[in-house]
């Protein structure tokens, strides 16, 4: 696994990223690059992105590599960005209401928990 950051987002090693990390970032690694360029260099790869109406992330087969894009919490996945994705996933709502949303972050942990058990076990987790 790897953090492929596109230009003009946060830096990777800001000092609130890294605390946030809990040390994390340091075991991950990490690169800034365009999607565009990533692609360019690996046109193998699945392109996923996280949406509000995208595919049920617990009821879907995920690949066991591949490209997950995370947007802007406020403005989601650019135009341009979208056009390179392959599929759109979602985290359900819970049925009892609750949160309209989820920040960036959480969203980014629950999808990459949840292709984590994929691979390793071979099926879905729920």
């Amino acid at each position: 696994p790897a953090v492929y950051c596109a230009p003009n987002t946060v830096d990777i090693f800001n000092a609130k990223v890294i605390q946030a990390s809990m040390g994390a970032i340091f075991r991950v690694r990490s690169w800034e690059i365009s999607l565009q360029n990533l692609l360019t260099d690996h046109p193998e790869l699945p392109v996923m992105g996280a949406f509000m109406d995208g595919e049920n992330v617990f009821d879907s087969a995920l690949p066991s590599n591949g490209v997950l894009v995370i947007g802007n919490e406020g403005a989601g996945i650019s135009i341009e960005h979208e056009k390179m994705l392959n599929r759109k996933l979602s985290i359900p709502r819970h049925p009892n209401g609750g949160a309209e949303s989820l920040n960036a972050a959480m969203a980014a942990g629950i999808l990459i928990a949840q292709f984590n058990g994929s691979r390793q076990t071979g099926s879905m987790r729920r």
